[in-house]
């Protein structure tokens, strides 16, 4: 959806005129739809320029998909509307989905989140909350790593065991280590997914798959990732969003194939 403001006319504003809760369809941005705007956004602790640009529509179609009671998993109409308010193709979207889940629901058979958890982050995140991994990596060989070690991985429920037995040393620094959901969004990413903490973060992400969906595109939309998508700049996108070892994984070629195969 484009940004509209005082003096746009067309569709969106319709639109926007509806989401708004005008009772008569306005065809202009007019000064009265202004003040609106400036209402919504304030009370959505969002910009209050009046201007409807990116993160105005966000919170708005967001709003109407929960005001509709939608389906809490993630459908082609939300790819569709989602898409259009971040100017990004549905191809791309869905190629990340099916090169970071294999196109998966984001759970596992127990209902639980399909995560994984990352042995040389946890190093890291230790030492960000003032613990020296080192006294802890010859009891803990599965779960601490000083670099990044594909055998460690367990996967599916598995990595559960992995995750709780880090929480047992630092529950903040283990959920900051492990990637989350249908996009598997690094937890250490919480504030660029929309969220104020990591327990919100996690809160959200066994809330439903959609939750999923929507901060692994709040994610994508704040971290400047999308930019990379949007020109199907696989390499550019896969280490920004993946690390500078996606090459061992060949993600930049995965998501050019899953590209193809959805933009069929």
């Amino acid at each position: 959806m484009r940004t509209i403001k005082l003096g746009s006319t067309g569709q969106e504003v319709v639109n926007l005129s509806r989401a708004l809760g005008f009772t008569k369809d306005k065809y202009t941005f007019d000064e009265e739809l202004r003040v609106a705007v400036v209402q919504y956004q304030k009370r959505n602790n969002l910009d209050t320029d009046g201007i409807v640009g990116m993160d105005t529509w966000f919170k708005i179609v967001l709003d109407d998909r929960e005001k509709n009671h939608r389906s809490d998993a993630v459908t082609d109409y939300d790819y569709r509307v989602f898409g259009n308010v971040l100017n990004i193709d549905i191809p791309s979207l869905k190629a990340v989905r099916e090169v970071e889940t294999a196109g998966r629901s984001g759970f596992n058979g127990d209902g639980s989140v399909t995560i994984l958890f990352e042995a040389a982050v946890f190093y890291k995140e230790l030492k960000n909350v003032g613990l020296d991994p080192e006294k802890y990596i010859s009891q803990h060989p599965g779960i601490i790593a000083r670099k990044w070690d594909r055998s460690l991985y367990k996967g599916g429920t598995r990595e559960w065991d992995r995750l709780r037995e880090a929480i047992g040393i630092n529950e903040v620094a283990a959920l900051k280590s492990a990637s989350w959901g249908i996009f598997q969004t690094m937890g250490f990413n919480y504030e660029k997914a929309g969220c104020e903490d990591i327990f919100e973060f996690v809160q959200k992400m066994q809330r439903s798959q959609f939750w999923q969906f929507i901060l692994g595109l709040q994610f994508m939309k704040n971290s400047g990732t999308l930019d990379y998508l949007r020109r199907h700049d696989w390499a550019g996108f896969a280490y920004r969003y993946n690390g500078p070892g996606y090459k061992e994984n060949a993600y930049d070629t995965k998501l050019r194939n899953a590209y193809n195969k959805y933009n069929r």
